[in-house]
Formats: structure tokens, C-alpha cells, sequence
């Protein structure tokens, strides 16, 4: 840290505990990473490692360095969790970015949506254009279909459907009444589920 950040370094520094000597153990003499801060009965300052405190057999000092050492565990296990929701974040939105790419900027998801009210809108434009070559015929029974389009109904009797197609067919418009209102009604049923 002091080559790569010598202002960081002399803050950390400067924002250790006074009067220890820290980074070897008092005890063995050995290199510490984790300094147990202790002061004798006399007031002397010395910082030991946590395997010293255990070899120690003080109650006190093992329960706090129990502590100390889980917290710090905690820590880590917290920061590992993130670092990895990060990772699963981060590879999401990449998928997502991807997806973009690939769909005119899009996701699979909104691109799926799209052509559905795109399909959606065909469809209603094809009853409409059902019920309005329906409409110009003369009776009761193409005022009544037409009505009954125009309302939404989308369930009529198979013979009513081949007169419907009879009346398309003689108009040439090129329409197939039965695909139209089987697509109606598969979209009606998911609606209703």
C-alpha cells in the first residue's frame, strides 16, 4: 500500500493505536497479521498474535479475540457475498446488453412482448375487416354477425363460420375466417388465465 498509495499508507499509519509496537507478536516474535492490542497489570502496551492468545489460557483474552476474529470472518464472508451478487449482477446485465445487440435494443423479454401486440393489433384488424365485409351484406343474419364481431364475440357455430367465409370468398378479400377467430380465441383463453 505505501508504494502504490503513500497518502493512503500514512493515514492508515497515522490511525494506529498509539503506544503498541504492532506487526510482531510480543510473545514469539513472529509476523502477525491480526494484532490483539493487550496491556499488562503494570501498563505496559504490547500487541501478541491470536495463537499466542489462545496459548495464553485467558478467558478474557480468548472471548475477545473469539470475537474480534469472528467479526472480522463475518466481514470477509460479508464481502465475499457481495463481491459475488456483484459478479451475478454484472454478468446479467451483460446478458441483457447482449440481448440488445442482438434485437435493435430490445431484451428477448421485450422483444417477445412486441410481437405479440404486434400480433395482437393483426388480429384486430382482421375482425374488423371481417365484421365491416360482414356488415355490406344485406340481412339479418350478416347485421347480426357483424354486431356480435363488433362486440367481440369471437365463438360462433361452424356453420356460421362457413358462411362468414362463403361471404369473404365471394368479396375475394382473401381472408380465412376460421384461422382469424381460432387466433382470437387462443388469445382470449391466455387472457383469461
Amino acid at each position: 500500500m505505501g508504494e502504490a498509495n503513500p497518502s493512503a499508507y500514512q493515514i492508515a499509519m497515522a490511525e494506529l493505536p498509539k503506544g503498541y509496537s504492532l506487526g510482531m507478536c510480543a510473545y514469539c516474535g513472529r509476523a502477525i497479521k491480526v494484532n490483539c492490542l493487550v496491556q499488562d497489570a503494570n501498563g505496559k502496551k504490547f500487541s501478541i498474535g491470536s495463537d499466542c492468545v489462545k496459548k495464553s489460557n485467558d478467558i478474557k483474552l480468548l472471548t475477545e479475540t473469539q470475537v474480534f476474529q469472528r467479526k472480522i470472518r463475518l466481514e470477509k464472508q460479508s464481502e465475499l457475498r457481495k463481491a459475488k451478487l456483484d459478479v451475478k449482477i454484472n454478468l446479467y446485465e451483460a446478458s441483457l446488453q447482449k440481448e440488445r445487440e442482438e434485437n435493435g435494443g430490445l431484451t428477448n423479454s421485450e422483444l417477445r412482448i412486441r410481437l405479440q401486440e404486434e400480433a395482437k393489433l393483426q388480429r384486430i384488424e382482421s375482425l374488423r375487416e371481417l365484421s365491416s365485409i360482414i356488415s355490406r351484406q344485406v340481412g339479418n343474419f350478416a347485421a347480426s354477425i357483424a354486431s356480435e364481431l363488433n362486440m367481440g364475440k369471437i365463438d360462433f357455430s361452424l356453420r356460421a363460420v362457413e358462411i362468414m367465409q362463403k361471404i369473404c370468398d365471394k368479396q375475394k378479400s382473401g381472408l380465412d375466417v376460421a384461422s382469424i377467430l381460432a387466433e382470437a380465441k387462443a388469445e382470449s383463453d391466455i387472457q383469461e388465465k
